[in-house]
């Protein structure tokens, strides 16, 4: 991928070394900038160098042009001005304060270019510079796959193919933007339960339906999220995903959230209710009250251990069905998924859509439904919550 921003000094042209340009190369890293590109860049000008500074990692071109090798591991030490071009290579592990607050003002005076390089490393902020590029005027963006480059055999791609994870192979073979970096599901599991054209029906062929409530604090999202489990027992079929958003500054308004849930009781006819103690144990009583059987999962390590791998395990093995619900579908692939001592747990992006609350109201129900279809049982009892507790 390459961007390229700012005007040259005659129309059409933008000024580089060989005109008397002063352009930087900037590397993610110093072992990168000194180990790689300094070397090439040494290989390519041989012989039309006017001086040469190792220490400097710079070449001077004859018509007084200069190219400098930096890396970004210090954002603090780009700060520079008058440059008349810059190439960012690897951008994508490069972090995005290096561009935005010290090398993107050293284009300012002189209207200088800039080229971004590198392969996809998840929705970072290459990725939204790259889907800019499409539309911005003064912006163009590129995109090729290795398998474009003749120098790499036919055997050799479909060798990567099979070895590669899914993700691995779209970002460094096909160079697509997949999600983000340790992300807990593939693309591919995510569009492969998306096979239901609708919410599951409660008229017929259930046996029984689950929900869970994730349960947003102060300026945080709340969501509601209900499957229903085949009479086979075979399949966890999405029934409904709402969620809720806070006011400015506030928190989201829990009538909202219980009335929702009670909603979802009289369409469904809900079996139980999943939900954090520590963030729902006032409407978990309220919601008692109204006759409803709620039952507490406790977010310790060992159950987030659970959560996790549940999961991941569910959409691997194709036991999960959802229709194409996009709040859902944007949560489920912003997951990520990190292995800690105690074993697996998931975080993920918090954005203006909130902070995965939809996927993670999910993966707080999966666990018991897995349970309640291994067991053959025809309802989710309180045990479920004790035996994760």
């Amino acid at each position: 991928m390459a961007s390229t921003e700012g005007h040259g000094p005659t129309a059409g042209r933008f000024k580089g070394a060989l005109y008397g340009g002063k352009i930087w190369w900037v590397a993610p890293d110093y072992a990168t900038a000194s180990e790689e590109i300094w070397p090439a860049l040494k290989r390519s000008l041989r012989g039309a160098a006017v001086r040469l500074s190792e220490s400097e990692r710079s070449i001077t071109l004859p018509g007084g042009g200069m190219v400098t090798v930096r890396s970004a591991d210090n954002p603090g030490s780009l700060v520079g001005s008058g440059l008349d071009g810059l190439v960012l290579d690897e951008a994508g592990k490069v972090h995005k304060d290096a561009w935005h607050q010290s090398l993107r003002p050293t284009l300012a005076d002189k209207q200088g270019w800039s080229i971004f390089i590198g392969t996809p490393k998840g929705h970072n902020w290459f990725y939204e510079l790259f889907e800019r590029a499409k539309t911005d005027a003064g912006w163009e963006a590129w995109q090729r796959p290795s398998n474009d480059n003749p120098l790499v055999r036919p055997e050799e791609m479909e060798a990567m193919r099979k070895e590669m994870i899914f993700r691995e192979y779209s970002q460094e073979i096909l160079a697509q933007f997949t999600a983000i970096e340790d992300a807990a599901l593939e693309l591919e599991d995510i569009d492969a339960a998306t096979v239901l054209t609708e919410p599951a029906n409660p008229d017929g062929g259930y046996d029984l339906f689950g929900a869970a409530i994730d349960l947003g604090l102060k300026n945080d999202h709340s969501a509601l999220v209900v499957l229903g489990l085949t009479n086979d027992m075979k399949y966890f079929d999405l029934a409904a995903c709402v969620s809720w958003k806070p006011e400015p500054g506030g928190q989201v308004s829990l009538e909202d959230v219980k009335r929702g849930v009670l909603q979802a009781r009289s369409r469904f006819g809900v079996n139980a209710v999943v939900y954090d103690p520590w963030q729902a144990e006032l409407m978990a009583e309220q919601l008692r009250s109204e006759g409803l059987r709620m039952i507490p999962f406790t977010f310790s390590p060992k159950n987030l251990d659970i959560m996790a791998t549940t999961l991941v395990r569910v959409f691997k093995n194709r036991t999960i069905r959802i229709y194409p619900e996009a709040d859902l579908r944007r949560d489920l692939s912003h997951l990520t998924i990190a292995q800690r001592a105690a074993g697996f747990r998931l975080d993920g992006i918090r954005d203006e859509h909130g902070h995965c609350d939809r996927a993670f109201a999910l993966a707080t129900l999966l666990p018991h439904m897995e349970i309640t279809a291994k067991d053959g049982v025809r309802e989710m009892q309180p045990q479920y919550g004790e035996v994760f507790a």
